[in-house]
């Protein structure tokens, strides 16, 4: 379906083929969006937020496929994930509102999903199912417009909203009468539920702090893993793709010497498992080593 012209939405409305493919303008407004397959929006389309959300429910995989930021990148009002097999997205985004996981995860390797638009929208992330494979940036809350005295921040994380760490530290402006943007990447973040509040102190050692705001990262399944299960008659191989990308899997003696090899073509993220079969002899170990080009994962297996 493509969408050429200027088209605005007047009620909620369900399009369960695909892919949708934007080149005019659209304008959602206050009414949902839900999509069954892929979305395309051109670089010359204009994709209007509105209030609405766009809702991600087909049946395999879906992708966005999004221009590259000019200068920002595009931004929705609200995303819903309910797709189990998820949504793969190939440039940064704007949640203006809320992104809610309902199911399936979002991947957005080397990319950036950016929830809220400011420190007094700094929109909210539900998590009833999924996760997101990729860089996620939050707003922490703040009621600062103008910096008096400001010496610097620092960020603080926490397990439990009550013992917290120190991770990092940002100057401050010293003195002024606009709105400043700071920014602080977590490189190392947590796994799971973790917290995160700004110190802001000034030069006379006095300070304060901001609210709480709760991330939740899954460090595990934005890598690709394997493991390799001896049987009787063979290998059972278990692989987890976060990308859906070809993949190459080797299997070598303790000498380096390569006893198998083929090629999966997985076609969607999520796991797989093959066969290798294999006759019964002395017992031995294997080494296996699975790439996808990307990311690799190795092991062991006694035979």
């Amino acid at each position: 379906m493509e969408i050429s012209g200027e088209v605005e939405l007047i009620s909620d409305k369900t399009i369960t083929g695909g892919p949708v493919t934007i080149e005019g303008e659209f304008y959602a407004g206050e009414h949902t969006l839900s999509l069954g397959g892929d979305l395309i929006i051109e670089a010359d389309a204009v994709f209007n937020k509105g209030t609405s959300n766009l809702v991600f429910n087909g049946p395999s995989t879906q992708t966005i496929t999004l221009p590259p930021p000019n200068p920002h990148p595009v931004r929705f009002a609200n995303i819903t994930v309910g797709n189990p097999e998820g949504v793969s997205i190939n440039q940064d985004i704007q949640v203006r509102n809320t992104l809610s996981m309902q199911s399936g995860n979002i991947f957005n390797e080397g990319k950036t999903i950016t929830v809220g638009e400011s420190v007094e929208n700094v929109g909210n992330v539900i998590h009833n199912g999924g996760s997101i494979h990729g860089e996620l940036r939050r707003w922490i809350p703040s009621t600062v417009t103008s910096e008096i005295n400001n010496d610097f921040f620092t960020l603080e994380r926490s397990r439990d909203a009550m013992d917290s760490e120190i991770i990092g530290f940002v100057e401050g402006a010293g003195n002024s009468s606009q709105t400043l943007h700071y920014e602080f990447v977590d490189y190392d973040p947590l796994p799971g539920i973790s917290y995160y509040r700004l110190k802001q102190t000034d030069f006379d050692g006095s300070y304060e702090y901001s609210q709480w705001v709760a991330v939740e990262v899954n460090d595990l399944k934005g890598r690709l893993e394997a493991l390799a299960i001896s049987q009787p008659k063979g290998l059972m191989l278990r692989i987890f793709t976060p990308t859906g990308h070809p993949l190459q899997v080797q299997l070598a003696d303790i000498y380096g010497r390569i006893v198998h090899s083929q090629e999966l073509s997985p076609g969607s993220p999520g796991q797989i498992e093959t066969f290798v079969p294999m006759p019964q002899s002395a017992r031995s170990v294997l080494l296996y080593r699975i790439t996808d080009g990307l990311d690799f994962a190795t092991g062991k297996v006694v035979r």
